[in-house]
């Protein structure tokens, strides 16, 4: 056997000794790993030559800090491009405390091209975050740069959460001063006394080509825009369903017959009445103090005052002077010195402002508080949330009258990138719904102020909740009176099968049984963009007879689907297609996933479902995701798409594939 070469330092660190190894010669012993079977069926090729691979360890250092120990070594263990890469094996002293770090430095310091912007890297992980083994700490790679003014820059990659290969990616420093090399890699945080091992294929230096994109145009939006504010892709043939009328989010009105009117005032002032037989609601507007020259009565009696809402900017901006007020029919229009414009109007017990502001400078609309208020308490509404800061409802007192009061924004009509909620009442104040944010796109410009705002004031909580205005399921009807399972699998069909026999026969006859993400991996690999089935679990003619079995016991069969989570390893991947966030970075899915964008979420959606249904016969899908995060979280910042910045694309992308989902599918989902 040939004597491997080997570099070994000995570093003495008070009563023990830490080694660190570097080895560039295989192991003849270690059987060879294989490229990702979907990499193979795709015929992937390496898109472009990266700056650095680890085939060759030759004059590599390993130095460690912190109670580390690590041994670096060429490996044929684990493959992504058909050539052999790094493996490194590293523990700590067991002490959690102890910050232990990396440092694996190449024979010479590696020159970046001059016009690069971006770092990729090929790194094979050793653990799932959603398990968070507590004897695998995940470790954070960095690279780290020096410029040509010596000085260096430290930039994370990632922090290790997932299993088997991903491609890393991040944005370079705008700071750093061309031309720069990388002088190390660095892997911290694995304190664990017991050796772990990642595998490091490549790191590329390059500066992103941001070609146009193409987009198929969408059907439109079921609803008339504000002059002047774009429909995104939604300018295609057809219209959606959704929202199923002019009027939205109105807050339902169950109080019987009522009467609506403007009445002057004073100077610059209106009064927004409404009047039936539970009482009268005054808004009274006095347009030289915008927003907050808004105030509610009831009956006579005072319930609220607006205060310290309004348009936010970038740096300081001089308070903005209303420039006009006119009455335009059943609406006022003020206009102020900043290029906001105000609209409003009375509508049930609703007062709709609509706010508008076209000079995109806007970096926020600011929902204010309500002071003046008697006894207030923020009432959180469970099935209304934004997945962390929530809109809440008000409850006060007006004399001896409790009443609602609730802000809503208008999410069909948004023209923003992320609302956030607030929820505090002490004293006389009241916050009850935050604002919405416009953040800029890639570009660096941000969008046009298109909002319009539901505050209504009542004495019944369900007259001042959101309408729902989507439309009923195409296949709602189907499961009024089944239940609904997910197997979270199955990762074996025959015990699966054995098992939905069983409760067949207890007496569950009506039931939707849907699959999880397991059903299309065997490991690792992606489980979205998926139209033929694990390998290891019996391919495509295994699960063609798990869904045909499921389906005769009377139940409804659904596959997983999910256009959200995109991983690198997939045979449709194209990084053209991930969301951006602002600053350019590449926005983060599931682990080893990006997020894929909402457009071509809803394109491969329309492209592959078809074949799904055709292959494998479900009357039924579990489309995950979707519905499970806000949709500005997933909001696509990149300039080139139609709709950039805004959540309502996303909102409407989504929107459009549940849809089409549950007509290919023919079944609820």
């Amino acid at each position: 056997m040939r004597a491997w070469w080997v570099v070994t330092l000995l570093l003495s660190t008070g009563a023990s000794t830490m080694c660190q190894t570097v080895i560039p010669e295989i192991d003849p012993n270690e059987p060879p790993g294989e490229r990702p079977y979907e990499m193979v069926w795709a015929g992937r090729k390496e898109p472009a030559p990266p700056t650095l691979t680890f085939q060759n360890l030759q004059g590599w250092r390993v130095e460690v800090h912190g109670g580390a120990a690590a041994v670096l070594q060429l490996s044929r263990a684990q493959d992504v491009w058909e050539r052999p890469v790094a493996k490194l094996r590293y523990k700590g002293n067991g002490a959690s405390q102890s910050q232990p770090h990396i440092l694996l430095i190449p024979p010479a310091p590696v020159a970046l091209p001059d016009d690069a912007d971006s770092v990729e890297m090929w790194v094979y992980g050793n653990r799932w975050s959603w398990e968070n083994p507590p004897d695998t700490p995940p470790v954070q790679i960095a690279v780290v740069l020096r410029d040509s003014a010596g000085a260096e820059h430290t930039v994370p990659v990632a922090s290790v959460e997932w299993k088997e290969w991903w491609l890393l990616h991040r944005k370079l420093p705008k700071e750093m001063r061309p031309p720069a090399q990388m002088v190390r890699v660095e892997v911290s945080g694995g304190w664990q006394g017991e050796w772990r091992e990642i595998f490091l294929d490549s790191v590329r230096f390059y500066r992103e080509e941001l070609r146009p994109l193409q987009f198929a145009p969408r059907p439109q939006r079921n609803l008339t825009l504000f002059e002047g504010q774009s429909p995104g892709a939604n300018t295609g043939p057809g219209r959606l369903p959704f929202p199923t009328r002019e009027w939205t989010i109105l807050p339902m009105h169950l109080s019987g017959e009522h009467q609506n009117r403007i009445s002057p005032d004073g100077e610059g002032r209106f009064a927004f009445v409404y009047e039936g037989g539970d009482g009268k609601l005054v808004y009274r507007f006095d347009a030289t103090k915008g927003l907050n020259g808004i105030r509610a009565q009831w009956n006579g009696r005072a319930v609220w005052q607006l205060a310290e809402a309004g348009m936010r900017y970038e740096g300081e901006a001089p308070a903005p002077a209303l420039q006009s007020v006119r009455r335009e029919g059943e609406r006022v229009v003020a206009q102020y010195s900043d290029g906001t414009q105000l609209r409003l109007q009375v509508k049930q017990k609703s007062l709709v402002i609509d706010v508008i502001n076209r000079t995109a400078r806007a970096t926020e609309l600011h929902f204010g508080q309500f002071i003046g208020v008697r006894e207030p308490r923020a009432l959180y509404i469970p099935y209304i949330t934004y997945g962390g800061s929530n809109p809440t409802v008000l409850l006060s007192r007006a004399g001896q009258r409790w009443l609602f009061t609730s802000l809503w924004l208008d999410w069909y009509r948004s023209n923003g990138s992320e609302p956030y909620g607030a929820e505090y009442a002490s004293g006389e104040v009241a916050r009850i719904h935050g604002g919405i944010r416009y953040h800029p796109k890639t570009d660096g410009t941000r969008n046009p102020l298109f909002e319009r705002l539901f505050l209504t004031v009542s004495p019944m909580l369900e007259e001042v909740l959101p309408t729902i205005a989507n439309p009923v399921g195409l296949h709602a009807h189907l499961a009024v009176d089944r239940l609904w399972q997910e197997t979270w699998g199955p990762d074996n069909y025959e015990n699966q099968m054995r098992r939905s026999r069983m409760l067949r026969a207890y007496g569950i006859e009506k039931l939707i049984q849907c699959n999880h993400e397991i059903t299309w991996r065997d490991g690792g690999e992606s489980f979205t963009l998926r139209t033929r089935a694990a390998p290891g679990k019996g391919g495509d003619e295994a699960l063609r007879r798990y869904v045909a079995h499921q389906k005769s016991l009377g139940w409804y069969s659904g596959l997983y689907t999910n256009y959200c989570d995109f991983a690198p390893v997939n045979e449709h991947w194209n990084s053209d297609h991930v969301q951006r966030q602002p600053d350019g970075n590449w926005r983060p899915a599931w682990p080893r996933n990006w997020a894929l964008k909402p457009l071509k979420a809803a394109e491969f959606d329309a492209q592959l479902a078809p074949q799904v249904k055709a292959r494998y016969d479900p009357n039924s899908a579990y489309t995950d995701v979707h519905t499970a995060v806000p949709p500005w979280w997933y909001t696509d910042y990149d300039a080139r798409v139609p709709g950039a910045g805004t959540f309502a694309q996303t909102f409407y992308a989504y929107g459009e594939l549940l849809r089409n989902d549950s007509r290919v599918y023919g079944g609820p989902i």
